[in-house]
């Protein structure tokens, strides 16, 4: 049986916790290469980006009653400094985008 559904595409496309897989000079003795120290939490931050339903559901136009089409990623003060400092997490990323919360900016 096929695993394809017609509003899904396939999560493991965009699995970066695979990263020693196809990438196995990015890491030396287990720990990211030099000049790539910050690996690790760029792929923690994509990868929670790349998780989310309104990235991998295809609904065309619009997403059926009751699924939401904003994504939902926490922006804490480690996630924001990541984006700060990739161009490609800011375009795809902000913090002041729709559906992204910031833990700091919630009522107390």
């Amino acid at each position: 049986m096929s695993r394809l559904r017609a509003d899904q595409v396939p999560v493991g496309l965009f699995d970066v916790r695979t990263v020693t897989a196809w990438c196995p000079s990015c890491f030396v003795n287990g720990a990211p290469a030099a000049g790539l120290e910050g690996l690790r939490d760029y792929l923690a931050v994509l990868g929670g980006f790349y998780l989310q339903p309104a990235f991998v559901e295809v609904y065309w136009p619009y997403p059926p009653p009751g699924r939401s089409s904003s994504y939902e990623l926490a922006i804490g003060p480690k996630t924001r400094a990541v984006i700060a400092d990739s161009p490609y997490l800011r375009r795809l990323i902000s913090p002041e985008g729709r559906g992204a919360t910031d833990p700091s900016a919630a009522p107390r």
